[in-house]
């Protein structure tokens, strides 16, 4: 499985639904309106997740799952190539699991104002630091 097609009026993506899966692109649907802990995590080809641009939840920052409000960060995707990953200022919260198994990142610059950095956030480390 590369790629999935997520069929428009699906509401809920649960709790480790593509957890250490083989997809290398996915497209969340304006309709979704719940995604699980760790929906993405472990995805060693996932280089991107992107998010219709119509859903009033959740958007993607190049390729990085967040909240609609910008506040909550989701899911870095594994496979991305970057190497240094700067999370935007409006960020408050990272969820569990976020950037586990993260193959090409060495560096995460961390916002000013975070609030919350979530069990598992890092879990199956490739990053060698972080920064404040």
């Amino acid at each position: 499985l590369k790629t999935i097609n997520l069929p428009d009026g699906l509401i809920s993506l649960e709790d480790g639904c593509f957890y250490h899966s083989t997809i290398n692109s996915i497209t969340i649907p304006a309709s979704v309106k719940k995604i699980g802990l760790a929906a993405f995590s472990a995805c060693y080809a996932l280089e991107r997740i992107n998010v219709n641009e119509e859903n009033p939840d959740f958007v993607s920052l190049n390729g990085v799952l967040l909240t609609a409000n910008r506040l909550t960060l989701l899911n870095y995707p594994s496979a991305s190539k970057e190497k240094v990953y700067y999370i935007p200022q409006s960020i408050l919260f990272i969820k569990p699991n976020a950037f586990e198994s993260c193959l090409y990142l060495e560096k995460v610059i961390l916002p000013d104002g975070l609030i919350s950095i979530e069990n598992h956030t890092f879990s199956n480390p490739f990053i060698v630091t972080i920064y404040t």
